[in-house]
């Protein structure tokens, strides 16, 4: 039955495309219509529609990204005893980041039927309209004020956007105005602009008990996969080579977020395991169950550059979020408030004496370096919270 039914569905999704949509164009709508839950997200319009209590906090994911942040922000909202609905697209919300967040209604959307749900909101009385991601990827990262320009003016005090690129707010109009009226939340403010708000969101589940593996075998892993523009996978193929070459052979690698690359070395590939994608619930178990997290940012890559200076990398959230010892650039570790106390620290291409050091750090070593970080997620939660009460 789900078969022919996914088989009806691509052959009208086929038909809407060759029939509707110019050849510049069928691309992005191919994937977008794809990505629907046509039925789903038709009958959560209705159900937004018709409710009659609404939250005093409108959570609003329309992009097809960065589901991993909505449990944190929605966490402050609710422990400010705010109620919160949450909106999503649904190519999101199929990888189930509200896993471990209660007590939201929440309503899956679409390009498609957004529009006609942000008029259904305008005559809402929400306290806060907070927009999880600026950039809408499946509009060819248009800005949310640009592509619902009559939105954004109608609710001018109601607005925070999430700016996951500081650079971006030179580009837009709407965006300028929200950040001379300090209606924009960063989850990095990375020049202590006092413009913008720093609201860190890492909450990914009460996790009740250390889930690291008993065995004598260390684990890194790496979250993202393993794109140029991301991480550098070099840094991985180094460290790895270096533990071989001082005889280590107690470890592996676990990689989530893709398969192996191509032109990746047998040696090294040989420690890996490829995870491929996984949804949220699956990353977080996959990341505590591990000994050390690798970000393999370079400070020498240009492309890296932005993760110091204007985009805050998704990796600090799982550190905080999982509470897992990062082997870290000392660049990067600087950029993001780590120090020798919280994180495993390495100097230019040193990579590799880190991992061994990783590997050597006796238990009780590695649980302090835990408490440490448990102290330096409880500051950041506490400015993060004092800074959300600030817009009520």
């Amino acid at each position: 039955m789900n078969s022919d039914f996914g088989k009806l569905k691509k052959a009208f999704i086929e038909a809407v495309v060759l029939l509707a949509f110019t050849k510049s164009r069928k691309k992005r709508w191919r994937n977008i219509l794809r990505n629907m839950d046509l039925v789903g997200d038709f009958k959560s319009f209705l159900q937004f529609i018709l409710q009659e209590r609404r939250g005093r906090v409108l959570y609003l994911e329309l992009s097809d990204a960065h589901g991993e942040i909505a449990p944190g922000y929605i966490k402050y909202f609710q422990d400010l005893g705010c109620s919160v609905d949450v909106v999503m697209d649904s190519s999101v919300a199929r990888e189930n980041p509200l896993y471990c967040i209660d007590g939201v209604r929440f309503f899956s959307t679409n390009p498609v039927l957004a529009p006609l749900l942000l008029r259904a909101i305008r005559k809402s009385d929400y306290q806060i309209i907070f927009v999880g991601t600026n950039e809408l990827y499946q509009y060819k990262r248009r800005f949310f004020c640009d592509v619902y320009r009559s939105f954004c003016e109608e609710h001018p005090s109601k607005m925070l956007i999430v700016e996951h690129d500081l650079k971006n707010i030179e580009k837009s109009f709407y965006l300028a105005s929200l950040y001379k009226n300090r209606r924009l939340v960063v989850i990095r403010n990375f020049s202590d602009d006092p413009l913008l708000s720093e609201v860190n969101p890492h909450f990914f589940g009460c996790f009740e008990s250390d889930a690291r593996s008993t065995e004598d075998v260390t684990t890194f892993v790496v979250a993202g996969g393993l794109g140029l523009e991301r991480r550098n996978p070099a840094l991985l193929v180094e460290g790895v080579r270096y533990l071989l070459g001082k005889g280590i052979d107690d470890f592996r690698v676990v990689v989530v977020g893709s398969g192996r690359p191509d032109g990746f070395p047998d040696d090294v590939a040989a420690k890996v395991l490829w995870m491929g994608r996984l949804d949220y619930p699956k990353l977080y178990e996959t990341v505590r169950s591990s000994s050390f997290f690798l970000p393999l940012l370079d400070p020498d890559m240009q492309e890296h550059h932005k993760y110091r200076t204007s985009v805050s990398s998704g990796s600090i959230q799982l550190i905080y979020g999982c509470l897992i010892i990062p082997v870290i650039s000392r660049v990067f570790a600087v950029a993001y408030g780590f120090s020798e106390e919280t994180c495993v620290v390495y100097d230019g291409n040193e990579i590799g004496m880190a991992m061994e050091r990783a590997v050597e750090t006796q238990r009780d070593t590695l649980m302090q370096m835990k408490d440490n970080l448990i102290d330096k997620r409880k500051e950041i939660q506490s400015a993060s919270l004092n800074r959300i009460s600030f817009f009520f």
